[in-house]
């Protein structure tokens, strides 16, 4: 692959890259999704990554994983925590499950994940905690949230969009995605993404992990996604956003980090805040070998 002029800058990728290993299609079980969060963080590109997400249904598991550990190594080692409620979690699930995590001493929940309802600011935030709402696919559904988000103004709210498919959610195509992007920034609500961001570029891939698809899937690129929200900020249409979403070129693709300033850096990042990725090695190698990032000795 083409390797850029200079490395961007060192913040652009600095927690964007949460780490989702409990989830499909990696579904890895939650003692071992533990372990190895411990060794991304003990890693050369820890600080790419952010906290380890955890479904309301997995906190029994975890509480037991950290429970043996303890016993192992004979204290708590911290753990940052993102709590993620799909859509239709009841909400006694979820407050009983931030409830039992609030027990454990060395866990911090950093976040909470979980769908967007009309009534979402009556319920107590806490903060210092950020809330991701996850928002529908319609441009109006997208479009109730995202002013309800902003009215508020509610610090440390942001929208979650889907990214790649499930049986429920067919994969968002680049119109879509782009469209989406769009609203957020002309909303001035920061995004999460989810799901099918394990590539740099935009393409088609194997996918595996223990739920994978037998055949290879269309996936949006993590640098399309970067420089889309980038050219959206500064005020592309969605056919403009639609078609860096689209470019398969590493050359296209990379070129535009090199030369981006800290302005540039912090104006993607305070759109586009992170993302769930349930193998975060995927786009650490990947981003290693397109020179974007250097590995520390």
């Amino acid at each position: 692959m083409p390797t850029t002029p200079s490395a961007p800058h060192p913040g652009l990728f600095v927690s964007l890259i949460n780490d989702a290993s409990p989830f499909p299609p990696a579904a890895l079980p939650v003692r071992e999704a533990l372990a190895r969060h411990r060794e991304h963080r003990a890693a050369w590109y820890a600080d790419l990554i952010g906290p380890l997400l955890v479904g309301v249904a997995h906190v029994p598991d975890l509480i037991e994983a950290l429970s043996d550990e303890a016993s192992e190594g004979g204290e708590a080692l911290p753990l940052r925590v993102g709590l993620a409620a799909r859509p239709g979690t009841k909400p006694g699930d979820i407050a009983a499950a931030l409830r039992t995590l609030a027990e454990q001493p060395a866990v911090e929940v950093v976040s909470l994940d979980r769908a967007f309802d009309p009534g979402w600011a009556e319920e107590p935030h806490e903060h210092g905690r950020t809330l991701n709402l996850e928002v529908g696919r319609e441009h109006r559904e997208i479009e109730t949230a995202l002013d309800s988000i902003d009215d508020e103004g509610i610090e440390g709210v942001q929208a979650k969009f889907r990214t790649g498919g499930t049986p429920k959610w067919r994969w968002p195509e680049e119109k879509e995605l782009a469209g989406f992007i769009h609203q957020a920034v002309e909303s001035r609500v920061p995004f999460v993404l989810t799901g099918g961001l394990h590539h740099a570029i935009r393409g088609r891939y194997e996918v595996t992990g223990n739920q994978a698809p037998e055949k290879p899937q269309e996936q949006h690129g993590l640098l399309n996604v970067l420089l889309a929200t980038w050219r959206a900020a500064q005020g592309a249409d969605v056919e403009d956003i639609t078609a860096t979403l689209r470019e398969r070129s590493s050359e296209i693709l990379t070129s535009p980090f090199a030369t981006m300033t800290a302005v540039d850096v912090s104006l993607i990042r305070g759109h586009f805040s992170s993302y769930g990725c349930c193998d975060v090695t995927d786009p650490v190698r990947e981003l290693k070998k397109l020179h974007l990032i250097k590995e520390k000795k």
